[in-house]
């Protein structure tokens, strides 16, 4: 393989040579015969810019000829260097990619660092909290350093996976389309959270609506529940609870979970508690509601109920979700005390969609139920394009915002 490449360097070598002797002695030809003093000049410029190219040409074809020799059938890159003899290899861009990423990280993880040991600013300098603003707050993020594997950030694309697909390997391919500026954290680190809440003070919203799962789940947030909260009091924070849907819930297993929750932090001074009927009550959002019928509901939800929370240690506001327009009066058969949409993907679901938000909130008004319509800045969905929602450079945030005030 290396004598082809030799062989063939060599004639192309050759036939330049010859080329270039052959411009030149025509050139010199016609200067011979010429001695018009405007004519020479143009002609001997000519002269030399033609040497220089053909050098300039005859330099590369020999680093060229040298690497092929050196490298015989790589599959990396050989870039040359005009000034020198010394041949620079350059890997596949594969792992070009990977190294530009680890870098990125190392940087970011550096900044961040400095950020956060930097002392919290004034809570006077932020902005009031608005207790009528919550934000979805998920803390099952997980990293082998601090807890012996990763969760979350390689999360699979089951429904396109392919067999020569391989798996997500954070933390230079994560299951996002976007990288974080933390970085791959995990959800235990208290630095993190600490920042966390402060960005979220900074934004001037006031309850962080922390997931929850049962302890018994990998992606419960039990061990930094207090913890947590204890944060969130630094930062004049409120903490809410959203319910989340796992395959083994029912209504006793979620009575069970509040009963836990309530024994665990009933007492913490940042439990967001809402006024009714002259008692402040925490508030519980029920991830995917309708899996369950409004008559199962009943039995946890309406005074009458066998298994009732009402008008005992552990009632609440319970706010259910609404997907589909058929949930709507599900909700209120079901005892609730309000419904809240989740997604904030305009046209996803009947109950993301901004056009029904009106009639919506006017349902509502009439029945004595709260209405919390979800906001987000986009959505950018890597398994379906159609439900990505582009931002929109903060448009589509704005827009969603002006949408819901009207129908809160």
């Amino acid at each position: 393989m290396k004598s082809n490449y030799n062989f063939w360097c060599l004639c192309l070598s050759t036939c330049i040579q010859k080329i270039r002797t052959l411009i030149i002695g025509c050139i010199y030809y016609k200067i011979t015969r010429l001695h018009h003093k405007f004519i020479l000049p143009p002609i001997l410029f000519i002269l030399l810019l033609v040497l220089c190219i053909s050098l300039y040409q005859q330099r590369q074809l020999n680093v060229i000829s040298k690497s092929l020799l050196s490298t015989g059938s790589s599959s990396s890159y050989i870039i040359f260097n005009i000034t020198s003899d010394n041949l620079v290899k350059i890997p596949p861009m594969n792992e070009l990619k990977v190294k530009w990423v680890q870098n990125r990280i190392e940087k970011l993880s550096k900044k961040m660092k400095n950020v956060l040991m930097t002392k919290v600013s004034n809570l006077e300098e932020l902005p009031q909290p608005n207790y009528r603003v919550h934000i979805f707050y998920y803390a099952w993020f997980k990293t082998p350093k601090e807890d012996g594997s990763w969760q979350h950030w390689n999360k699979e694309l089951v429904s396109q996976k392919k067999d020569h697909e391989k798996d997500k390997l954070p933390p230079e391919d994560i299951y996002s389309s976007f990288y974080p500026y933390l970085g791959c954290y995990s959800s235990k680190n208290m630095s993190i959270i600490d920042y966390h809440m402060k960005m979220i003070r900074k934004a001037g919203i006031g309850v962080v609506v922390l997931s929850w799962l049962p302890p018994s789940f990998p992606d419960s947030p039990k061990d930094v529940l207090r913890q947590l909260m204890d944060v969130a009091l630094k930062y004049e924070l409120k903490v809410a609870f959203q319910i989340y849907f796992y395959t083994s819930r029912t209504h006793k297993s979620i009575a069970k979970q509040i009963q836990y929750l309530m024994l665990k932090v009933g007492d913490h001074p940042s439990l967001y508690l809402l006024k009714k009927e002259n008692k402040l009550l925490p508030v519980f959002y029920i991830h995917e509601s309708y899996k369950h019928s409004s008559y199962v509901w009943k039995e946890m939800l309406s005074e009458k109920g066998n298994i009732s929370l009402r008008k005992t240690k552990y009632d609440g506001t319970f706010i259910g979700h609404l997907s589909d327009q058929s949930h709507i009066t599900e909700i209120k058969h079901a005892s609730f005390d309000g419904l809240y949409t989740y997604s904030s993907g305009n046209g996803f679901t009947y109950g993301s969609s901004w056009k029904n938000w009106n009639s919506l909130a006017k349902f509502c008004q009439e029945n004595t139920l709260m209405f919390i319509p979800s906001v987000g800045p986009g959505f950018s969905d890597i398994l379906s394009i159609k439900r990505t929602r582009h931002r929109l450079k903060g448009n589509y945030y704005e827009e969603i915002q002006d949408r819901a005030q009207p129908s809160m």
